[in-house]
């Protein structure tokens, strides 16, 4: 039988030892075994920890027994340091590591882009802005470390406070100088708008329109006395920026031109698959098949839509709705390997910077550009059970006012400009943030968020994907889900509203109304904000469908037709510009009950507060669309 001993505390001095020879190796060399103490010198023990037996109950010598030290804090203190010296270095040398390979690795890119752009500099101008802007990024994120507070823009302001600081009066000075400064741009941007539009006046009409926006805005704003016109001014000033750099410089011209074209060209290899799944027979004989051999002569070098022997299908879900599964996969696979998360904490970076707002609106505004109204919010998921009110209002306005990735697609494919596609879609993520500051303005206090940089935000997190092909497998899988809602969607608003229609052409001809019918509605209700836009005056009345079409039934619908007057001539050029702007958005009916039953859930006590500012921000959504189309008409020029 064993014995039995009382669980009492034990000391046993074996000696005191000099304290320099005390390492972290010896310490775990003498860590005690059941019912043994040991001692690092005569004022530390090891004493037994009594988690599971109450204090005086008898154990047997069996009994699993923990023991913790007992030490002094200076040498708690010494080990610790001891410890993460030693880890330092062991990440130092990794991390240095990194570098050098990372290092290799652009400049070895360098060399190739050099020779690429000696042989034949027009075609491989892409690659050449693609290198450019990689390393303008390592040069920043290498530099950010060392010059963080010159980094850390508006970094002008602190100078202002020094200056000012000295002459004792430093709000005086701070405010003269922020007005002086915004006063500038103001005249700046001013006079570059009466420049370009002073041979057509009537383009300045969308200044109007813009500034309407605004005022709507205001008149709807639920803290009128609480607004931060320096978020606002930011927001318009960034889509702005960005949409003359677009489309009133060569450079930004040419960059998107080019990106619009490498889309498309990347789009057309879905017909690969497509072709394959959904032809009747796939006929070794094409110089699109690929032979049993392998011979290099029937190997495909171009898109299967250019030269196969078979038409492929006109049905919209095979030759349109199918590119979908292709996108949404090329992006899950960027999304796996961080080229996302990378390039979403670029911009969130720079909005939160300039325009003021939090790192989680700003995290999910960026990722709206690239992915749904459903799919942004993930990248703040953590984050959306605290969120404010005007935080969850510019998150979901930002929802609405940007389409995703695999629709993009799907417009493309259907004949819209896809550098005008990608262009709205960056504007209109400030617009967003922009005007939800104006309608639903910061009133709260977010205590995790205050003062948090974007990138503490953007801490990596397993995507739940093994490998590479597992992530483009479930993004294929994501995309055909999108595939089937679209469809059941569209025969959806399709069927009810050719119902909706007939009714309202049979209850006009009750009273001697022929031939209304409810797209004539759209185009009469809609008239005066086609004008606003800036819409040429004999296409107002088309626009103005096709706003009322996308409002209420969804974009998809309003593209479609879109494209349909494109190709019998009904819109300008100028008109088809300013609705693509107008149009790329979420913002309809249906997508109010998307964004509060995704959202809902991911944050489950936030579905009161989701639902009460739903149609709100629904509407600010459509206003930061039709903003973006109001820059997109002061700048566009038909040469």
């Amino acid at each position: 039988m064993r014995e039995e001993m009382d669980m009492e505390p034990v000391h046993r001095d074996y000696g005191s030892r000099d304290s320099s020879h005390r390492t972290s190796s010896s310490l775990e060399s003498q860590t005690p075994q059941t019912g043994e103490l040991l001692a690092m010198d005569p004022k530390s023990t090891w004493i037994p920890i009594q988690d599971s037996p109450k204090e005086g109950a008898r154990v047997t010598s069996g009994t699993n027994i923990q023991f913790q030290m007992n030490t002094s804090p200076m040498q708690d203190l010494s080990i610790a340091m001891e410890k993460f010296q030693h880890k330092y270095r062991m990440m130092s040398r990794h991390k240095n590591a990194n570098h050098i390979l990372e290092l290799t690795v652009y400049f070895l890119t360098g060399l190739y882009v050099l020779l690429a752009a000696c042989l034949n500099f027009d075609q491989a101008k892409p690659v050449v802005v693609f290198y450019s802007l990689a390393v303008i990024f390592l040069v920043h994120r290498l530099a950010k470390p060392r010059y963080n507070n010159l980094l850390d823009f508006p970094f002008w302001q602190k100078s202002f406070s020094s200056i000012s600081s000295s002459s004792g009066s430093e709000s005086t000075c701070r405010r003269l100088l922020s007005c002086g400064f915004y006063i500038a741009v103001c005249a700046t941007i001013g006079f570059l708008v009466i420049f370009w539009n002073y041979r057509d006046p009537s383009r300045l009409i969308s200044a109007g329109g813009l500034l309407f926006l605004v005022f709507f805005s205001v008149i709807m704003s639920k803290h009128k006395s609480n607004i931060n016109w320096k978020t606002v001014f930011w927001g318009l000033f960034l889509q702005f920026a960005f949409g003359a750099f677009v489309l009133r410089t060569q450079l930004g011209f040419d960059i998107f031109e080019g990106l619009g074209t490498a889309a498309r060209t990347f789009l057309n290899f879905s017909h690969f698959g497509i072709e394959f799944v959904f032809k009747p027979s796939y006929p070794q004989d094409t110089p699109n098949a690929v032979s049993r051999n392998g011979s290099e002569s029937n190997m495909p070098t171009t898109p299967a839509s250019e030269h196969s022997s078979t038409p492929m299908p006109t049905i919209l879900g095979v030759t349109v709705l199918m590119i979908i599964p292709f996108f949404s996969a090329f992006i899950s696979a960027l999304y796996h390997l961080g080229f996302m998360q990378f390039l979403i904490g670029k911009i969130a970076w720079l909005m939160q910077r300039t325009m003021g707002t939090s790192a989680t609106e700003s995290m999910s505004a960026a990722g709206n550009i690239f992915v749904g109204q459903t799919e942004a919010p993930l990248l703040i998921k953590p984050f959306l059970q605290t969120l404010t009110m005007s935080e969850l209002h510019a998150i979901m306005t930002g929802g609405f006012a940007t389409i995703a990735g695999g629709v993009f697609a799907a417009y493309v494919s259907m004949g819209v400009s896809p550098s005008h596609l990608i262009s709205a879609s960056v504007m209109s993520a400030p617009a967003a943030l922009s005007f939800s500051k104006i309608v639903y303005p910061e009133v709260e206090k977010n205590l995790e968020d205050e003062d948090e940089d974007v990138e503490e935000k953007k801490k990596p997190e397993d995507d739940g994907y093994e490998n590479l092909v597992h992530a483009i497998s479930a993004g294929a899988t994501d995309g055909m889900t999108m595939v089937l809602n679209i469809i059941a969607n569209l025969i959806a608003f399709l069927s009810l509203l050719a119902a909706v229609n007939y009714l309202v052409t049979y209850f006009g001809s009750l009273v001697n109304i022929q031939g209304l019918t409810l797209y004539m509605i759209f185009q009469y209700v809609f008239y005066p904000l086609a004008f606003l836009l800036g819409a040429d005056a004999e296409d107002c009345t088309r626009v103005g469908e096709l706003l009322g079409l996308k409002t209420i039934a969804n974009e998809f619908l309003a593209y479609d037709q879109m494209t349909k007057m494109m190709k019998d001539d009904l819109l300008t050029p100028r008109s088809q510009v300013i609705a693509t702007y107008a149009l790329c958005g979420f913002s309809n009916l249906g997508s109010i009950g998307v964004q509060i039953g995704g959202m809902g859930a991911l944050a489950p006590n936030r579905k009161g507060d989701l639902a009460r500012i739903g149609i709100s921000a629904f509407v600010t959504g459509n206003v930061a669309c039709f903003s973006t189309a109001c820059i997109a008409g002061l700048l566009y020029k038909s040469d």
